[in-house]
């Protein structure tokens, strides 16, 4: 219930950030478990490609909108993996005019054994995904 009351309290503009966040969110775990990724990464942009460096910050800032997707995140019943989390926030940005790209890397744990992840990027600050990117190989990138 605390939940609620919170969001009732947020100014319109956050609640619909916030709403649009949970549709993204939703929209893209759903399009990933039912498409190959080959289709799935038509609708990240064009590929290996890097976003314009020019950035600039409105009232719905990149920041907001990545706070705000990791918030909403949190409450989910499922958890959402850094594409899908990447993907929301860069499909946001990008209903807004604010170019973004998203980024895939590949790391290698053990012998035989490869993780990958995502993490979107908005000029040159990380939005999503920042923690341990470090570690990954970028093998693909989205404008």
């Amino acid at each position: 219930m605390t939940h609620i009351k919170k969001f009732i309290k947020l100014p319109i503009v956050k609640k619909f950030i916030s709403v649009e966040a949970l549709f993204w969110l939703v929209f893209f775990k759903i399009v990933l478990i039912v498409t190959p990724f080959r289709i799935f990464s038509l609708l990240l942009g064009k590929h290996m490609q890097y976003s314009e460096q020019e950035v600039s910050f409105q009232s719905d800032s990149p920041k907001t909108i990545a706070r705000c997707i990791e918030r909403i995140d949190a409450h989910l019943p499922w958890e959402s993996k850094c594409l899908v989390k990447a993907a929301a926030g860069k499909t946001m940005l990008r209903l807004r005019g604010l170019p973004s790209t998203l980024i895939l890397g590949v790391a290698k744990k053990k012998k035989d054994h490869l993780t990958a992840h995502a993490w979107l990027q908005y000029g040159n600050e990380v939005l999503i995904g920042a923690k341990g990117m470090e570690n990954y190989s970028v093998i693909a990138t989205f404008s």
